[in-house]
């Protein structure tokens, strides 16, 4: 702080360094000091600036406090991610365990053995119609249901039908537990075109279930007698082929006497005021593989 004048005289008044107060050379009063407008000025800005410091210091405090909260947070996520992998890794040997005890009880049938697979009102029979080193083609035993062929009467094939879909969805998961599920292989299902008048077969599809077209109809029977079946309460029953008839309203089937029929049967029951075909059922086909 510079020289201060007094004012009661105009004298100077003497000042120690770091002193508030001095007495004046000249009237000899003991005079209390205050700083002058600069000073205070300075002091201001030593405040603010001090105020500015501590803003800057608790920003930095609260950044640090959020950069850690988030590292706490992602050690958090690798840590239930780390248990739920251990979890599944430690899962899988016990569905591996599932798998082979499936394939176990299945065993090494040969071709027209009856093995049980699978479960849908009561019928889990399905015959061997061939073989391979790894899969095995099994056809039910019996007609497990009713079914049209299409839920409507108009022109389909095999790939536009309504028992294809539900084979391949509603029956699938019915029928077949998860593991099961994962046993049927996907069949590249060829359609023919219907030898006798024409009707297109349609494209070619990919299903886990299907039905028999009249080719393996008559590859994998020897003769009428092996393709007669029933309901499973002995009720008669003719069954679906996939390949057309003579016109595309119309599927190929096997009647109540095991006869392969080529112009078959209208794809829905009703047609106009009579009911057709009634005792049509569905004999569902799939390969299935020996190996997990």
């Amino acid at each position: 702080m510079g020289p201060c004048k007094c004012k009661i005289c105009g004298g100077d008044i003497g000042v120690e360094p770091g002193a508030t107060a001095g007495v004046c050379d000249r009237c000899g009063t003991w005079v209390k000091l205050e700083p002058s407008d600069d000073e205070s000025e300075k002091s201001a800005a030593k405040s603010k600036e001090q105020e500015s410091d501590d803003a800057r210091k608790k920003t930095a405090r609260e950044k640090r406090k959020k950069r850690l909260t988030r590292v706490a947070e992602l050690a958090l996520v690798g840590v239930i991610a780390g248990i739920s992998l251990f979890v599944v890794l430690k899962q899988k040997p016990n569905d591996d365990v599932v798998m082979k005890e499936l394939i176990k009880s299945i065993g090494s049938p040969n071709i027209g053995d009856t093995i049980c697979f699978g479960h849908y009102d009561d019928v889990n029979e399905w015959i061997v119609l061939d073989k391979t080193d790894d899969e095995l083609l099994l056809l039910s035993k019996y007609a497990i249901c009713h079914k049209a062929y299409n839920e409507v009467l108009k022109d389909v094939t095999w790939s536009t039908c309504s028992l294809r879909n539900w084979l391949n969805t509603e029956y699938l998961v019915q029928a077949f537990s998860a593991e099961e599920q994962e046993l049927i292989a996907d069949t590249n299902v060829r359609n023919d075109d219907d030898s006798w008048a024409g009707a297109p077969g349609g494209e070619d599809t990919v299903d886990k279930v299907f039905v028999l077209s009249i080719e393996e109809a008559q590859k994998y029977f020897e003769d009428n007698d092996s393709r007669i079946t029933t309901f499973p309460d002995g009720e008669e029953a003719s069954w679906w082929l996939r390949t057309p008839g003579h016109k595309n309203t119309i599927a190929a089937d096997i009647t109540i006497y095991g006869h392969i029929v080529l112009p078959g049967g209208h794809v829905i029951y009703d047609v106009g005021s009579k009911v057709d075909d009634a005792n049509h059922g569905v004999r569902p086909a799939l390969w299935i593989k020996l190996k997990p």
